[in-house]
């Protein structure tokens, strides 16, 4: 399964990323996601843990004040080993302002606190991912 996270307008990234290059400043994120075309509108992710915040140690950038320096974590989990089952999670990492998922439906599930023992929230295909002010979209293929 595919992981795809669509950047909303008004949400700048990577340091308002205008080429494919943009991505090779952040250690972080050079290894981890891939931007999908030349838009830069789009990243897929290539390892199965990724966080999302403020700080440019992160592997995804977001240039919002109400986003926290390290805001949540996305955590790929397989299971099985002739019929693999592929999910995503999400949880917060220590964000000043509630972590978001915005369902299909309008269901809105408040991400929990790292706890360090749950997984946090599964993600589903459409999700909207809502970090202080900064909207993501979440494409799960």
């Amino acid at each position: 399964m595919t992981l795809r996270i669509e950047q909303s307008a008004g949400v700048t990234w990577f340091g308002e990323a205008k080429n494919k290059d943009a991505i090779d400043q952040f250690p972080n994120a050079k290894d981890t996601v891939e931007f999908t075309d030349d838009s830069c509108k789009q990243v897929v992710a290539k390892k199965p843990v990724m966080t999302i915040g403020r700080d440019p140690n992160n592997t995804i950038m977001l240039g919002n004040k109400t986003v926290s320096k390290f805001g949540c974590m996305l955590q790929q989990e397989v299971t099985g080993w002739f019929w693999k089952t592929e999910k995503w999670f999400v949880k917060d990492i220590g964000s000043r302002n509630p972590i978001l998922i915005i369902r299909k439906g309008y269901t809105q599930i408040s991400v929990p606190k790292d706890d360090g023992v749950s997984k946090g929230v599964q993600l589903e295909d459409e999700d909207v991912l809502a970090i202080g002010y900064a909207v993501l979209m979440i494409h799960l293929t």
